[in-house]
Formats: C-alpha cells, structure tokens, sequence
C-alpha cells in the first residue's frame, strides 16, 4: 500500500518503473574506477575491459568519467549482473582478484577501486520517463510498467515495497561515523558498510532534446544539479551522504554524451528524503525544472532515470588501491591487513 500517496490523488504525467518476475533474487552493481592522477591509465582501461568479457562478466556495462575534488581524472565503469552467483564468480576469478590487488609500481598515479552492491528487488526504487529508453538496473527488468506512485513527496518509498515493514533505518545509526584518517597511497583500503545504506544513481539525458530545449536545460537546470551534487559530495557530515560524485557518461568509444549522472551514497534512506523535500540545492533543481516547463509549454523531451537500492547487511562492499584519501567511501575503510603488514 502506498502510504504517502495522497487520497484520490492521479500524477500529472506518466512514469514507469523497472519490475522483475523473481523478487527473491539479487541483482548487483559494481561501479568501478581506475584514478588517474597524471599518470597512463589505457593499460589499466585495456585489462578492465578483457575482464569485463569474461565469461561471468556483467549483462549491462555503462561508462563514463568524473574529476574528483583533487582534480583527478577517473574512468568509471558502471556494471550489472541478473545473477549474484555469476557475479560472484567473476569477483573471485585470479584475473579480476588480480586486477584489483596488483600492488601499484613506486610513485604510480594510477589508482584503481570498485564498489559493490547486492539489490534486493524489494528494497529498490526505480523511475523511469521513458518505458523504451533506460538505464543501469532497468535494463535487466522483466517489465517496465506505470506506475502510479510518483510526482508526491514519499513516492521513492512507497516504490520501495519493503518499506511497508521497515524503516529502512542505518543499523549503525543515523548520523555518519567519523572518518578514518587513511592515506589512501600505496594502500590497500577496504570497506563493509551497515545494513540499510542507500545507493543511488540517477540523472538527466538531453540527446532527444532539439537544439533549443537543449541549450534551455543546460542552461537552466543542470547548473543546479551539479550545484546539488557538489553540496552533498563537500558536506557529509550535513547531508548524511558518505560519497558523492557526478559521472558524465561516455559511449563505448570514450566520447561524450548528453546524459549525466550523479553516485551517492546516503546513510539511509530518510537522508535521501530530507536532502531531495527540503534542502536548497535540491528545491532549486526542482524549481527550475517548473520554470523551464512554464518556458517551453509542455513536459520537455529530457529524459529522467533514477534507481535508489537500500542493501542488506553486508551488501555494500568497496576495495581502493592507491586512490586519493578522499576517494568513494574510503575514509570509512580499513587497510588490507596482508598490504599493512607489508
């Protein structure tokens, strides 16, 4: 039952949502980077994408790139598997395990990290405007049907079916823990966050869009939302987001696209909520978003995606070699004992 769906209440315009036949099986996503700080990273891009063919590799990969707060250069794969059990092969391989570990040569600026997610069905929020073009999780749906529980605060909860018996509340708590004061350098840094932390990717794609309405939504709303993914990558502690960091996407040669999308982790649901009700950054998206409507007369041709996943005890694992301290979820990390004893 939609819980915050106000009585007799019909959305203004039509939204989907990604659907999938078996809910008792887990998805994943593993966003993985390789940091470049102004060294060569194409032999690290060319062995990442060998092991993105291996025979267990994903069914969806996505790319793109994004410049941290250092000013480093990070190619960033997005990747998804149907099946837990593939995805488990394919992380536990040598080659992919080796990838992952090889220690860095002296002094390399090459950093190399990837974060995974287990997704529950039940514990996962999609919205989608356009039920033919998607991405990420909606590309392994079953079916992509409406959906009548948007265009209202609480909509993202009540697509989240599991929420009708949780809270979905942080099992560490609500507030971030402090940050560990790790170099990151010539480290092996790993990380298991508590249960109930939220993943979320979502953003615009304005390649449909005529040349008018494109320049309208660069220049009014998307401004904003940088603004928006800027404040909750600089402010933690205030936005209860361990990590943020906007990826403009690629397509399979490395070239630009029209589509943006912003990876943040939240520490729990209700810091999602709160930051997208009634924080400034997020009210200014919102509100521009209206005024370009009110300027072209009609919902734009911009194409919205988002996918929000509160993960299980245990769900949400990270590993960083040689990254920057202020990497992903780094700071909420310890070092790899074998590399510590080193």
């Amino acid at each position: 039952m939609a819980k915050n769906r106000p009585p007799n209440f019909t959305p203004p315009y039509v939204a989907f949502e990604a659907r999938y036949k078996d809910e008792s099986k887990p998805l994943v996503s593993a966003f993985i980077g390789i940091q470049d700080r102004g060294g060569d990273r194409r032999p690290a891009e060319a062995q990442l994408r060998e092991l993105l063919r291996l025979a267990d590799g994903p069914d969806v990969v996505e790319q793109g790139w994004h410049d941290d707060v250092a000013g480093a250069r990070t190619v960033v794969v997005m990747a998804y598997w149907r099946d837990l059990a593939r995805f488990g092969r394919w992380r536990g391989s040598a080659a992919v395990e080796n990838w992952i570990l090889e220690p860095a040569a002296p002094h390399s600026l090459i950093g190399r990290w990837i974060e995974t997610a287990c997704i529950r069905p039940r514990a996962l929020d999609t919205l989608i405007a356009d039920d033919k073009v998607h991405w990420g999780l909606a590309k392994l749906a079953d079916e992509i049907p409406v959906t009548p529980d948007h265009a209202y605060w609480g909509g993202t909860r009540d697509r989240i079916r599991i929420s009708a018996e949780s809270e979905l509340a942080n099992a560490a708590g609500p507030a971030l823990p402090p940050a560990q004061e790790l170099e990151g350098h010539d480290q092996i840094v790993e990380v298991t966050m508590p249960e109930n932390v939220v993943v979320a990717r979502g953003g615009p794609d304005w390649s449909r869009c005529a040349p008018g309405e494109a320049a309208e939504f660069r220049n009014t709303v998307y401004p904003a939302y940088v603004r928006g993914g800027r404040y909750l990558r600089d402010n933690a502690a205030e936005s209860g987001c361990y990590s943020a960091y906007l990826v403009q996407e690629t397509d399979a040669e490395g070239r630009d696209v029209a589509r943006n999308h912003l990876i943040a982790y939240f520490v729990q649901l209700s810091a999602l909520e709160r930051w997208t009700r009634s924080h400034p950054t997020h009210l200014e998206i919102y509100g521009r978003f209206l005024k370009m409507l009110g300027k072209i007369g009609r919902m734009p041709d911009v194409n919205l995606y988002h996918e929000v996943s509160v993960v299980p005890a245990g769900g949400l694992t990270a590993t960083y070699n040689n990254c920057l301290p202020a990497t992903g979820l780094l700071r909420f990390g310890r070092l790899r004992a074998e590399r510590q004893a080193a």
